[in-house]
């Protein structure tokens, strides 16, 4: 099975276990993965946990650049750090993001840099990391950063 080809399964598979109100737990190794099947697209990563006020609070954020972007130029996943998978899985339950969301394993943050919470990075269609925000963000914000990078 060609790499492109197999990279693109394993994104699905892993958009298919992290449907709403349920989380995937997910690896660096794994994301790299996700991350190589969504080439060609921006992708913001969203660092959060269920514990981080602000976090949730950019949340219904998310979702309207979500909304803004439709046709599959944009994706956003979301990296939840919560400890208490129990805990994460009941804020999902009861209010899903329209994107997929994973639990990291103890690598994910550590692999990324992040200190605290919550942290977005945009990533561009060739996979480099273009911004990194730490703290509370935006809509409008993100749109700001991302509009470039979707240029023809």
């Amino acid at each position: 099975m060609p790499r492109r080809l197999l990279a693109v399964v394993c994104a699905l598979l892993f958009l298919g276990f992290a449907e709403a109100g349920h989380a995937q737990d997910i690896t660096t190794r794994d994301l790299m993965r996700l991350l190589a099947a969504h080439r060609g697209k921006v992708v913001v990563l969203n660092f959060w946990a269920t514990w981080c006020g602000p976090c949730i609070k950019e949340m219904p954020e998310l979702a309207r650049l979500r909304a803004a972007y439709p046709g599959g130029r944009l994706e956003i996943i979301g990296i939840s750090l919560d400890y208490d998978p129990d805990a994460l899985e009941a804020y999902l339950s009861r209010t899903p993001p329209p994107y997929p969301s994973f639990r990291d394993q103890g690598d994910v943050a550590e692999t990324f840099g992040v200190t605290q919470i919550p942290h977005t990075f945009i990533i561009d269609p060739a996979g480099r990391i273009h911004a990194s925000i730490v703290g509370e963000t935006n809509a409008t914000t993100l749109r700001r950063r991302i509009n470039p990078l979707l240029a023809p």
